[in-house]
């Protein structure tokens, strides 16, 4: 039996669909499931498959709300903090899985 999520990465592969959107955040819509997926996709010979969750589009209009009539500064000020916050996020889970490497 296959891991499950597999069959469809396969399937959407071979169809050159360009994007995947999935809730299932176990097998698929994970970095570093996606990172692994990808890599065996180009060794293979097939192109990279973007994938993302049905919350990217309502994170990516709200993002862009937020920056309507921003000026440049201002929309590359935005990015360094949200940047910033994701580096302290993977810090965190960095310590946390140090201190308890079962939530890895």
């Amino acid at each position: 039996m296959f891991p499950s999520g597999t069959t469809n990465i396969a399937g959407e592969t071979i169809g050159e669909v360009d994007v995947l959107v999935s809730w299932n955040f176990r097998h698929i819509v994970r970095l570093d499931k996606i990172r692994l997926f990808n890599a065996v996709n180009i060794e293979q010979g097939y192109k990279a498959l973007t994938i993302y969750s049905p919350q990217v589009r309502e994170i990516r209009d709200e993002q862009a709300a937020a920056l309507a009539g921003k000026s440049e500064d201002e929309v590359l000020a935005f990015f360094h903090r949200a940047a910033e916050r994701a580096r302290e996020d993977a810090r965190r889970r960095a310590q946390r899985r140090a201190v308890n490497p079962q939530t890895a």
